[in-house]
Formats: C-alpha cells, sequence, structure tokens
C-alpha cells in the first residue's frame, strides 16, 4: 500500500455529499409536496364535486329528479379525486424515500471504492464492498471509527432501511422487523375504543399495503443521512487494518 491513510474524507467531499443530498430534498418539498398538501388535495376535490354538482344541475328537473340522488354523485365524485390524489402523494414520498436511501447508500459505497482505489489496485476488493450486506457495511464502518448503530440518528437510518425494503418487496423479513421495531410506518385507520381493542384489531390486519411516510418523516430520515456524513472520521490509518472485518481483509 503506497499510503498511510486507507479512508479520508475531505472537507470538499463531505461538503459536496451534503449539498447533493439537501438539493435533492428541498426539490422534492419544492417541486412536489408543495403541490400535493392536505389543502390543496382538499380544495381539489372539492372543486371536482362543485363541478358534479353544477353540471347535473343544469338538468335538473325537480319535478322528475332526486336531489339527493345529485347531491351522492357529487360527494362520490370528490371522494374519488381525494383518493386519487391521497394515493399519489403517499407513493411519491415513498419514492422519494426510496430514492433517498439508495442514493445515500450507493454514495457510501462509490466513497468507499474510490478511497481503496488510491492503494489497491486489484478490483476484489472494490467487489467485495459493493457486495457486502448492510450489516458488513456497518462493521466496516464501525472499524474505521464511525459505529453507526449507537449514533442517536440510527434508528431514523434503520427504519428508512426497512421502509424502502418493504415498499419494493411487500410482505416479509423486513416487514415483520418494521412492524416489530418501527410499527408507527404501518398506520391503521379508524378510532380506538377505551381499552384499546379496535384498534387491535385494526392493527392485526395490517400488512405492506399500510406503508406510509410523510413529509416529516422524509425531513427526519434527510436528517439522518446528514448527521452521517458529519459524523465520518476525515481519516483512517493503514495502522489500524488489523481491525477491519474479516470479509475486507480476506478481499485483499
Amino acid at each position: 500500500m503506497s499510503s498511510e491513510v486507507l479512508f479520508q474524507l475531505t472537507s470538499w467531499k463531505r461538503n459536496d455529499l451534503i449539498d447533493r443530498h439537501r438539493f435533492y430534498v428541498e426539490q422534492v418539498q419544492k417541486r412536489v409536496l408543495s403541490q400535493l398538501t392536505d389543502e390543496a388535495i382538499t380544495n381539489e376535490a372539492d372543486s371536482v364535486a362543485d363541478e358534479t354538482w353544477e353540471g347535473g344541475g343544469r338538468f335538473f328537473n325537480p319535478d322528475y329528479d332526486d336531489g339527493s340522488e345529485l347531491a351522492e354523485n357529487a360527494f362520490n365524485d370528490g371522494l374519488a379525486r381525494w383518493e386519487l390524489l391521497y394515493d399519489l402523494r403517499k407513493n411519491l414520498l415513498l419514492s422519494s424515500t426510496t430514492a433517498l436511501f439508495h442514493n445515500w447508500e450507493k454514495k457510501l459505497r462509490e466513497w468507499l471504492t474510490e478511497e481503496i482505489t488510491r492503494w489497491y489496485r486489484g478490483d476484489s476488493l472494490k467487489i467485495a464492498v459493493w457486495r457486502a450486506s448492510f450489516d458488513e457495511i456497518l462493521n466496516l464502518l464501525k472499524d474505521i471509527g464511525v459505529d453507526v448503530r449507537t449514533k442517536g440518528y440510527f434508528a431514523d437510518l434503520d427504519a428508512c432501511r426497512l421502509i424502502v425494503n418493504v415498499y419494493k418487496h411487500g410482505r416479509g423479513n423486513s416487514f415483520d422487523e418494521l412492524r416489530a421495531k418501527y410499527p408507527t410506518y404501518l398506520r391503521s385507520f379508524g378510532v380506538s375504543s377505551e381499552d384499546g381493542i379496535v384498534f387491535q384489531m385494526l392493527d392485526d390486519w395490517r400488512d405492506h399495503t399500510s406503508l406510509e411516510v410523510d413529509a416529516e418523516d422524509l425531513s427526519r430520515f434527510s436528517c439522518a443521512i446528514l448527521e452521517f456524513w458529519k459524523s465520518v472520521p476525515d481519516e483512517f490509518m493503514e495502522g489500524d487494518l488489523e481491525r477491519l472485518p474479516k470479509w475486507f481483509r480476506d478481499a485483499i
């Protein structure tokens, strides 16, 4: 190895990673989520209901037509539009969360392999980094000075990872883990009784289709990623190589 520094995160690189991440989140909030607020969704649904009411009213004959039927049609059209817009926002938030996490994980592995290229000429180690599981990458990070699992932001980062897996794969191991550790992201609808029986019944029926995040969740996941990049040490020295995970040393 030609350098005693195995991994280095320069201030320029750190700031670039942070700035790009912030830009993505800010643009999602500005260009997408700002158009799908609760107020905007409700206003459009009301507008659709009004159009149905006014359109039917032009041909309404009080001697023969039932006004309650027209009102019901207007209500149903408005409700249908509200549900479509709500589902659109729900999926856009989940898609944005997925992109947020995948971009961070790819940037992390890219940084690791870029640093490896400075002192290791073969491909086996870089391939090993890309093939390593998320837990194996966390173990590597622990050995180079940032124990992510002990950080205050880890719960949000971990929840984000599980949400992405559930959104992609549906019901499986990640769903079970998310339900056990972070059930708040599996939203239940309805009002619980005082003894909690009604809520419990709803909770038992939740599956991957109950997965949901809101704009505040997205911001919290974003903050966790920012805190991660801030917590990575500036340098990791060659003399500490023996502390690195076995899979890493074996690839060398």
